[in-house]
């Protein structure tokens, strides 16, 4: 990826940020992928399946310093019957 230097605009004694509508739409594309669920429950679309055990299979993730639980989804997935009764647990030691 290359970096370029797009420098501040200062507007009415206001720092504006400049997008162009290619930035907007590139980033469009990314978070298309990317759905809020109303019971708080974020879903993401792969583009294959090799992309999604890649993710799955990772590190641990967090956000916000708190960990997040990754799933794979089934047709028969229900959000609100959905209860976890293990959580895995990463601990790191010193040493």
């Amino acid at each position: 990826m290359n970096l370029s230097y797009i420098p501040h605009v200062i507007q009415e004694g206001e720092l504006v940020v400049q997008l162009t509508e290619e930035d907007v739409e590139e980033e469009n594309g990314v978070w298309a992928q990317v759905f809020l669920h109303n019971d708080g429950y974020f879903v993401v679309r792969f583009s294959s399946s090799d992309e999604n055990k890649e993710v799955i299979f990772k590190v641990p993730y967090s956000l916000f310093n708190m960990p997040v639980i990754i799933k794979s989804w089934v047709p028969n997935f229900n959000f609100k019957e959905e209860f976890l009764r293990t959580i895995p647990l990463w601990v790191k030691l010193p040493n």
